[in-house]
């Protein structure tokens, strides 16, 4: 039986972190904006889905009005599409959230649309 050297360690070692460090990356991906008061939108960062159902949710921080928290799906060749929204009002509904499939390894991201009266958040949790 061959023993393990230092150096065969080491790799193995290298190996093991990455896949660990890419295997959180890669399932728990968030897409996330926060559209300020006076604001009349903001866009989160572009996550590579995992296959399956994922949380798209909008919450209201502050101020008065309607909010949108909309998903899309970046393109490389074509314009970006939009493929759903939901809104929030600081009155009546200050929460709203839906499970929506991402295709694996399309990309997405949010938006956070609005009133320029409102403070909310657009969140997609993958």
């Amino acid at each position: 039986m061959e023993r393990i050297t230092g150096k065969t360690f080491c790799y193995v070692s290298i190996f093991l972190i990455v896949l660990l460090l890419f295997s959180i990356t890669t399932f728990a991906a968030t897409s996330s904006a926060t559209k300020k008061v006076g604001d009349s939108s903001a866009t989160g960062s572009v996550i590579y889905a995992t296959g399956g159902y994922a949380e798209l949710r909008a919450d209201v921080n502050g101020g008065t009005g309607t909010g949108y928290a909309e998903l899309w799906e970046s393109k490389s060749w074509w314009p970006d599409e939009e493929l759903y929204d939901i809104n929030v009002n600081a009155s009546n509904k200050p929460a709203a959230n839906i499970d929506y499939y991402l295709t694996r390894n399309n990309g997405y991201y949010v938006k956070a649309t609005g009133d320029t009266s409102i403070n909310h958040t657009a969140k997609l949790i993958d």
